[in-house]
């Protein structure tokens, strides 16, 4: 199979798209380019500096000195930029170590650190209070693609905080603990995956680098390699619908002009309970619908939201496609509408890349557009 990229490159070139699909297109192209955004979350002195000295391999800030959300990316060029309470930006060189001014609300350094070049660090500073906490994780949600919750012992109170979290956020995030190995007794259930990194310790210490260092680094390769194998399939999903193989392996054989066409296989008549299953599929469906317009009563909606209810229209999709593989009669009786099903979990990936309110409009078109041809189905 050949790499998606340059055929998406190729394809956005061509300006034959339509707007949507384009817009689409330069998401996956820029996601495919781009380093992987990882964000880093946790309560004050939870060990947040450690773990980006860690993947960053070096000391960046000085010690106490991250004291403000900070994204770190390469460049060429040193630089920091500070953003005040206003709303106003100044950019200096950088100067190592970094030492952040705590009257900033955002700072952005850029450094030229052969470590990111595959990846940009968010951290994400905010008080411990569950409501900053729970304000700041939404605000970082579509700015990142792996999260990295730093903790002492992994509290109940960091286990509920991150409960809470946007299920988005979720999706590629463990848990980094750096105090007593063993886990407390009130652990919640389901909880983000967690490795335990005793060593380390500061900006200063050499302990940093290993070995937690580099156990860190490789669980994280690891969780790298996982989302960027979804941002592929993605783009074969799109690539499928919108740019067909223009030079396609020709065939082993071929037919005879005057070998008369194979006729095709009738298709069953659907058995009682093959319509069975219909009726559930389309009441499910409808179903997942109305849930989903339940939610928003606000005609404006906001990216957050939209972030929050793509996984439930994943969800809907994949309870479909459970339960109409389940009865082979229904796949005999309508085998387009079974593929259909596995189109559409296909294009829900790609609907939570493109992410935020146009995602969330796609996947409310896709199930109009399923619950439609169930009934045609039903009307047939």
């Amino acid at each position: 199979m050949k790499a998606p990229l340059p055929r998406l490159e190729a394809l956005l070139a061509t300006e034959s798209l339509p707007p949507r699909a384009a817009k689409r297109c330069a998401h996956l192209v820029e996601r495919l380019r781009a380093p992987v955004r990882i964000g880093l979350f946790g309560f004050p002195g939870a060990g947040k500096s450690a773990v980006l000295h860690a993947l960053a391999k070096g000391a960046v800030f000085a010690a106490g000195h991250l004291t403000t959300p900070c994204l770190l990316r390469y460049a060429e060029r040193g630089e920091v930029t500070l953003t005040d309470p206003e709303g106003n930006s100044v950019t200096e060189a950088a100067k190592m170590p970094v030492k952040l001014p705590q009257d900033a609300v955002f700072a952005e350094v850029t450094l030229a650190l052969a470590s990111l070049r595959k990846m940009s660090l968010l951290c994400v500073v905010a008080d411990s209070d569950p409501v900053d906490m729970a304000s700041a994780m939404r605000w970082a949600t579509p700015r990142c693609d792996i999260a990295i919750w730093c903790s002492r012992d992994w509290t109940l109170n960091e286990q509920h905080i991150w409960h809470g979290a946007p299920e988005r956020l979720k999706d590629h995030a463990f848990v980094v603990r750096s105090g007593p190995k063993a886990p407390p007794l009130t652990a919640l259930d389901d909880g983000p995956e967690q490795i335990h990194c005793p060593t380390l310790k500061g900006a200063e210490g050499e302990a940093l680098l290993v070995p937690s260092g580099d156990v860190l680094r490789a669980h994280l390769d690891k969780i790298i390699a996982e989302a960027r194998a979804e941002d592929i399939d993605a783009a074969h999903v799109f690539l499928a619908q919108y740019d067909a193989d223009p030079t396609p392996e020709t065939p082993a054989f071929q037919t005879k002009p005057d070998t008369p066409s194979p006729t095709p296989p009738s298709r069953p008549k659907a058995t009682p309970q093959a319509r069975a299953v219909l009726d559930r599929l389309f009441l499910q469906t409808r179903q997942g619908a109305r849930d989903l317009a339940a939610q928003f009563q606000n005609p404006v909606l906001r990216d957050d939201q939209a972030a929050e209810a793509l996984p439930q229209v994943q969800e809907v999709l994949e309870t479909l496609l459970e339960t109409a593989e389940a009865d082979s009669a229904f796949s005999e009786a309508w085998p387009e509408l079974t593929d259909t099903l596995r189109d559409a979990g296909e294009l829900s990936l790609l609907m939570g890349l493109e992410g935020g309110a146009a995602g969330l409009e796609d996947a409310a078109v896709l199930l109009a557009q399923i619950r439609q041809d169930m009934e045609c189905a039903l009307a047939a």
